[in-house]
């Protein structure tokens, strides 16, 4: 090759023999033959205002030199979609498409090949915050806000621009990219000039495309950083590359996830980021219950779904929920959302690298810790390495209904492979928490006050044998159980018929009252049920071991009270817990130590205020705490949350030091401590 071609794959890329990059440029090939427009002139003019600020495959279409880049943007859908699951990035696609432009541009036997050097290259939508972005929203079409050469600058001016934006330090450079203009026309209400550029230097302009795009790259020997030389660890394919190809998917290889084990430090972080949220709700009860029962429930609601006998499909906990089932009502609003859930907000923030499933259960941990004053940590039980699933179509189908205790058998028995007496255990985690008529039509708490509904505790089934329960809606979808007051200031007690069939056989007799002593509790809401007891269980009948469950867990004593010994539930909740999260999982592992532990608290730092229903004051949180001058320490390379190797260079150049800074780079990121 020639000047040109050396400069242009210096930029861009360079030399490949991987197929499926063969395969991608031969489909791109063929969308530039085949398009009405011009396309390959706009395709190389893409290429270089994406690479102003670093090849991220995002150009800001608000900005009017972009306004007519669109077009071919669109054009190379398909081929992003297709080819983004084996490695290669809307980036790298954008650059290849430039250099197959640029090759079939050619004229009088140029022969220039324009070859892919480089593969790998994040996007903008993980090198940038979302702030950078038009509407605060990263994407293709939505990319950081910056400044391309106006036409009218000055030739100093642009040599000078470029040597900022690319590091050229030649003239000639400069000169080779402008060349790239020899393509296309360019519209008038776009540019304000009109008419065709004259032909300038092919080889140049080769070589000035490659010097822009190995700006930053990882040149070591094994790559600890994408974008990383070719021929890389792309699968080994044989593709057939016909005249016209299609757009199908390329089915994808067979191959073993990332897994990222969490360390005994990130799980203390996570569980100090939770106490501070927590602690942020101040003295409004409600609103902490409802968060703190919220990640309670989004766990449940991700390993409910496990299926014991479905070897293809068996779900369980993998970080998957189906937002959009009515049965998870609720959980996209308020606890894990895109915008303004805190516990998201704080996962996003500092601990993308792990799974969601992963994180979701030690939230869940930590949650059941703080909301039983320290009494049950199950630190000691968590493992890690849970792999998030793509996605979990029909997952709400394989919750439990509300409707009794056939649905709790089936989900908890015959699908989870569970006791009854862990069913019993793990229902009791509704003692924290409240039900909200918006997202499930029950309104109400478990406990007799709201204080109690933040506790972790076994006060749920020491109210299953206090009160006269009677039920409550008769006859509508959201029938369920209530006692006392109605309204108890906004917050009726109630239970779900799933939670009643654990105490007494409400298919024996319903509708019926749980304590015909307390007539006047009986005998309300126009039912006189003060004669009509629930039934109990028979001795020897399977459900029996609900009962025996329940009342073992309450405490109960010989003369109708209650001891305060929370051991007996504990111990089972705990296993109950351990067993339905992992669940179908093997290789699971306990937390790491890594060989420098920080002496410190490391607490991370959630990114915003907790969202509350009804909040009595902005809530506050807590700063981190860095670890000591004296164990403060890099890592030398970690795993990101998309399986890439990362290390602190990239960490520091893509400013990522509020994600990374606290474990992974405190040193590189001027988090350590002084004393």
């Amino acid at each position: 090759g020639g000047l040109i071609e050396d400069l242009f794959i210096k930029f861009l890329v360079v030399e490949s023999t991987s197929d499926l990059v063969d395969l991608a440029r031969a489909d791109i090939a063929s969308i530039i033959t085949d398009h009405p427009s011009n396309l390959a002139a706009k395709l190389v003019q893409m290429a270089f205002h994406d690479c102003i600020g670093g090849c991220d495959g995002c150009l800001d279409l608000t900005n009017r030199l972009n306004s007519d880049l669109e077009e071919a943007i669109d054009a190379l859908v398909p081929v992003v979609e297709n080819y983004s699951h084996f490695g290669l990035t809307r980036a790298d696609i954008w650059s290849l498409a430039s250099l197959e432009a640029a090759k079939g541009a050619q004229q009088n036997g140029a022969g220039l090949f324009f070859e892919m050097m480089w593969y790998g290259r994040p996007t903008c939508e993980v090198t940038n915050a979302d702030a950078d972005c038009v509407d605060n929203d990263c994407s293709a079409k939505r990319g950081p806000h910056r400044d391309l050469p106006a036409p009218e600058l000055s030739a100093p001016d642009l040599f000078s621009f470029f040597e900022n934006a690319f590091g050229f330090t030649e003239q000639w450079q400069t000169v080779a990219i402008m060349g790239a203009h020899t393509l296309g026309t360019p519209p008038q209400d776009n540019t304000v000039f009109n008419g065709p550029f004259q032909a300038a230097f092919m080889d140049m302009l080769e070589q000035g495309f490659m010097k822009m795009l190995e700006v930053g790259f990882d040149t070591s020997q094994g790559c600890l950083s994408p974008p990383c030389p070719l021929p890389g660890v792309f699968p080994t394919l044989s593709p057939t590359v016909s005249a016209q190809p299609t757009f199908a998917p390329t089915p994808k290889p067979t191959r073993t996830p990332t897994i990222f084990i969490v360390t005994e430090v990130e799980y203390d972080a996570i569980e100090a980021d939770i106490a501070s949220l927590s602690a942020a709700f101040g003295g409004d009860d409600e609103s902490r219950a409802h968060f703190l029962g919220g990640i309670v429930r989004l766990v449940a609601h991700d390993f409910m779904d496990f299926n014991i006998s479905d070897a293809t499909n068996p779900m369980g906990a993998d970080g998957c929920i189906d937002m959009d089932h009515a049965d998870n009502s609720g959980l996209p609003q308020d606890v894990w959302c895109d915008d303004g859930c805190p516990l998201t907000d704080v996962y996003n923030g500092n601990f993308g690298h792990i799974s969601k499933a992963d994180f979701w259960v030690a939230a869940g941990n930590a949650v059941i810790k703080i909301a039983s004053n320290n009494a049950l940590d199950l630190k000691e039980s968590y493992v890690s390495g849970r792999v998030d699933a793509d996605s979990c179509v029909d997952q709400g189908l394989r919750l439990p209904a509300a409707s009794g205790c056939d649905a709790v058998e089936g989900v908890f028995v015959d699908r989870l492979g569970l006791t009854r007496t862990d069913a019993v255990a793990l229902l009791g985690a509704h003692t924290i928490g409240r039900g909200d008529t918006e997202f499930s039509g029950h309104n109400g708490i478990w406990v007799d006050t709201v204080q109690q509904s933040t506790v972790f505790d076994k006060r749920y089934y020491e109210e299953g044998f206090r009160r006269a329960w009677i039920p409550r809606d008769l006859g509508t979808a959201v029938q369920d159980w209530t006692w006392g007051n109605q309204d108890n200031n906004g917050s009726p007690r109630f239970f779900l018929n799933v939670d009643m069939c654990l105490f007494f056989d409400i298919e024996a007799t319903f509708p019926c009252c749980t304590d015909t002593t307390q007539n006047q509790n009986c005998n309300r809401n126009g039912q006189q049920l003060a004669g009509t007891p629930c039934a109990t269980y028979a001795a020897g009948s399977l459900r029996e071991e609900f009962s025996i469950a329940t009342d073992l867990f309450a405490g109960r004593n010989a003369n109708g009270g209650f001891n305060n010994d929370n051991q007996p539930f504990y111990s089972a909740f705990a296993s109950a817990w351990n067993k339905a999260t992992t669940n179908g999982l093997g290789s699971l592992q306990p937390l790491s130590f890594p060989s420098v532990s920080p002496t410190g608290s490391p607490t991370a730092h959630p990114s915003s205020s907790p969202t509350t229903s009804n909040p009595t004051g902005p809530p506050q949180t807590s700063q981190p705490t860095a670890p000591t001058a004296s164990s403060c320490q890099d890592v030398l390379s970690f795993i990101d949350s998309k399986g890439r190797t990362r290390d602190c260079i990239w960490v520091i150049s893509t400013g990522k030091c509020r994600k990374f800074g606290l474990v992974e780079c405190p040193a590189s990121c001027n988090r350590c401590s002084s004393t």
